[in-house]
């Protein structure tokens, strides 16, 4: 009988710790793990992100405030990389990154999208969204969302329903 629990013991604990390893609030591997904290000035040649290509790149949170949050997005085939920084030198431009997403097997056509996104029409700044683009006012086939928490200073995964993000080429042509 001792035996018996020692072994539900044994395992209820490895999936115990498994769990808690993985709800670190990173949602990366290792090897781009190593970003986290780490510093860049030119968002073209981020050391880590060799064969990366910068996709695009986000204020979040406006000019008049001290610490200012980043979005970048770098792609490599289906392979998303996403940094959360904050600009902490404005003469030199040095980045640091607060936090990574790796995303693998991105499908054709999904696309990121911040500042303008909304919870129940509520606009939120610190959301981000992987959805499928389309032709109207507001893209609501969205697919991943996280928020970008400026407290925390890190990603956290949310559920997607309810968020929406503008379309901000809606109707200029």
């Amino acid at each position: 009988m001792k035996i018996i629990f020692i072994a539900i013991l044994i395992f209820c604990s490895t999936i115990f710790c498994n769990c808690a390893l993985s709800q670190s609030g990173r949602h990366t591997g290792d090897a781009l793990k190593a970003l986290i904290n780490s510093s860049f000035t030119d968002e073209q040649a981020v050391a880590g992100l060799e064969g990366f290509e910068l996709y695009e790149s986000t204020l979040l949170n406006g000019l008049e405030v001290p610490e200012r949050f980043f979005l970048q997005v770098y792609a490599k085939g289906s392979e998303r990389v996403v940094l959360f920084s904050s600009l902490t030198d404005t003469i030199d431009f040095n980045f640091r990154v607060l936090d990574v997403l790796h995303l693998i097997n991105v499908k054709e056509g999904l696309e990121f999208k911040s500042v303008t996104c909304r919870k129940n029409k509520v606009e939120d700044p610190q959301l981000l969204a992987l959805l499928m683009p389309a032709e109207k006012m507001y893209f609501n086939n969205i697919k991943k969302a996280w928020i970008c928490d400026w407290k925390k200073k890190a990603f956290t995964s949310i559920p997607v329903k309810g968020i929406d993000c503008l379309n901000e080429g809606y109707e200029q042509f």
